[in-house]
């Protein structure tokens, strides 16, 4: 939101609820005060490599239980594969052998084997899509530093603005101190 007075604009942000219901108890702020609160500590945060080498450490570790989990399933699908396989042909033998006479059920039979069979095929190159794009060169803080420290300096006011919806969860201001903040888990 802006303002104009006499000899200058203020911008300050303020609760959306104000306007649209005329109904919040939360005060206006400042725009330049929070984003200079908000941008300060979100430096500081990301300097703390220790950090953020946690967060990537579990975030690592999450991805890899997926990529296993895939991979089991991955394996479950080729040995379905090759059990419907196994039975095409025993049912091939067995009408060969002449023991099974049933033609029109055989071809019915076969159709709905061979049709399972696609579709086991169809989910099998999915899944190995997935797992091929989940085998990606994990990140690094220096990786984070680098790109949250360029959104600082540079200030980019779409990355900071939505940075700054996500980490703040509410402020209220009755005087002039520095804005202390507090965060989501965005985790």
């Amino acid at each position: 939101m802006s303002a104009h007075g006499r000899s200058r604009v203020y911008c300050y942000y303020s609760c959306p609820g104000k306007f649209k219901y005329g109904v919040c108890d939360l005060e206006s702020l400042p725009k330049q005060r929070l984003d200079l609160a908000v941008l300060s500590q979100v430096k500081q945060i990301f300097t703390n490599t220790e950090l953020i080498e946690r967060v990537l450490s579990r975030v690592e570790a999450k991805r890899t239980s997926k990529v296993q989990k895939k991979e089991g399933e991955l394996k479950l699908l080729e040995k379905e594969i090759s059990q419907r396989r196994s039975l095409v042909k025993k049912y091939l033998s067995t009408f060969e052998s002449g023991a099974l006479q049933a033609l029109d059920t055989l071809n019915e039979r076969l159709t709905e084997i061979e049709e399972e069979i696609r579709l086991l095929k169809e989910r099998k190159v999915c899944l190995a899509e997935e797992i091929k794009r989940s085998k990606v060169e994990p990140l690094t803080a220096h990786d984070i530093r680098k790109v949250v420290m360029g959104i600082v300096r540079r200030g980019h006011s779409r990355g900071r603005s939505s940075s700054k919806k996500s980490l703040c969860e509410e402020h209220s201001e009755e005087d002039q101190s520095p804005l202390v903040l507090t965060y989501r888990a965005i985790l």
